[in-house]
């Protein structure tokens, strides 16, 4: 998934992100607004991985269930 379509729908992701992802708040989330760059500091720094890793595990994540999530918010 784009990640130019993960931030046109930013707030239709939080809420699973935070279920995925047990230590990130969803306030952090909304504040960064889809920034690529925040989200992948904060997912390192919050679950011990490297910047590299938090990177390569959001785009599995969004690979993964970005689709199904717009879908299940659309019907």
């Amino acid at each position: 998934m784009p990640w130019n379509a993960v931030t046109a729908q930013w707030h239709l992701f939080v809420d699973q992100l935070c279920v995925d992802f047990r230590f990130l708040e969803p306030a952090a989330l909304v504040r960064f607004r889809g920034d690529r760059l925040k989200m992948v500091t904060y997912l390192a720094e919050t679950h011990d991985l490297t910047e590299r890793e938090a990177c390569e595990t959001l785009k599995m994540w969004f690979e993964r269930n970005g689709r199904t999530t717009l879908e299940t918010q659309a019907a």
